[in-house]
């Protein structure tokens, strides 16, 4: 598999593209990347055949001069000014690119299609987490820390439980002075509760992104800048999907909202976040979706689709998209007939 991801400045139209291949183990790396000035290519990086996966030959334009060379680097990597042979103004130009996509790397956060289920007693971290990885074990630690301290994301998150299911989410000490934690789910006014492990698997596997999704929602300052999530919707009834659709508007309409990217194969999100922007909850202007169409030749593309102050589709929209449970609704009724007028 072959993708590729270009990054931009608008000053002075310089950009880098970088492209990836994918190797054994699924594993990803960067096959070239070249560096332009408007239509100019000024640095082209191919990976040597043969060598470790960050030799690259590398060929500079600068004005007049031509230089190659080769090194051991990504076009990310802290040495590359000392292996590249760039002149001024174009070094400082490769510094500010590179400084433009490590600052979006920062401020990006990613949770996975497969989320950590906390078990029945985990320690408290020793500090409170700056970031989480694609289980968000991390997230459920900032829950027990925040509970711990008095502090109001564990609220929010347990009040969305009790506005759409009737649960509350309580995260007490194991014991009495303990350096662990329990999340248990219970009725909201019932006397028990249970641990999130022993509850329906949506009810844990959702935690960590309503979790992040809350967190994204603060100013952007402490927030991530774009927030990624793969399939939030696994694991959970059609009513909670459209309650958790409600939540990605939630966030969206945020003076400083995050960008979120969602990844998702559900028509009841989809539908959802339609009903929104054609109710007024949302602005068409917030949602972009983009639809992976796959070629005969195995290769895919992405189709764009806006949506109009009616939640219309505007662009390439796929007719036979999600058509399956209508057409089975069709099918049921005519065998209804059929068996009725035996």
């Amino acid at each position: 598999m072959e993708f590729g991801l270009s990054f931009g400045s608008l000053q002075d139209e310089r950009t880098l593209s970088v492209r990836f291949q994918e190797g054994e183990k699924a594993r990803h790396f960067v096959e070239r990347f070249t560096m332009s000035a408007g239509d100019e290519l000024r640095l082209e990086a191919l990976l040597r055949p043969g060598e470790e996966l960050r030799t690259f030959d590398l060929r500079s334009v600068d004005g007049d001069a031509v230089a190659s060379t080769h090194g051991p680097l990504h076009p990310f990597d802290s040495r590359f000014d000392n292996v590249v042979p760039l002149r001024e103004p174009m070094r400082a130009r490769c510094r500010d690119v590179r400084r433009a996509t490590g600052a979006f790397a920062a401020g990006c956060r990613w949770l996975g299609s497969l989320r950590f289920v906390p078990p029945r007693e985990r320690r408290f971290p020793p500090t409170r987490p700056l970031t989480y990885g694609a289980a968000g074990a991390e997230l459920l630690d900032v829950l027990a820390w925040d509970a711990r301290e008095g502090d109001t994301l564990p609220e929010r998150v347990s009040d969305w439980y009790e506005r759409h299911f009737k649960m509350r989410l309580n995260i007490t000490r194991t014991e009495s002075g303990s350096e662990t934690y329990r999340m248990r789910l219970g009725p909201v006014g019932a006397t028990h509760d249970v641990d999130l492990c022993d509850t329906g698997e949506g009810m844990a596997q959702v935690l960590p992104v309503v979790t992040a999704l809350y967190q994204a929602a603060q100013p952007a300052s402490q927030g991530p800048w774009t927030l990624a999530l793969e399939q939030p919707e696994l694991h959970l009834h059609l009513d909670a999907q459209h309650a958790l659709a409600d939540l990605l508007c939630e966030v969206a309409k945020q003076p400083e909202a995050p960008t979120l990217l969602i990844e998702t194969h559900s028509e009841g999100m989809l539908v959802a976040l339609q009903l929104a922007v054609a109710t007024g909850k949302l602005s068409p202007n917030n949602v972009i979706v983009h639809i992976v169409r796959s070629l005969a030749d195995g290769s895919s593309v992405l189709d764009t689709v806006l949506f109009n102050s009616l939640g219309e589709p505007v662009g390439p929209w796929p007719h036979d998209m999600f058509r399956q449970v209508i057409d089975d609704a069709r099918e049921l009724a005519a065998a209804r007939r059929r068996a009725r007028a035996k």
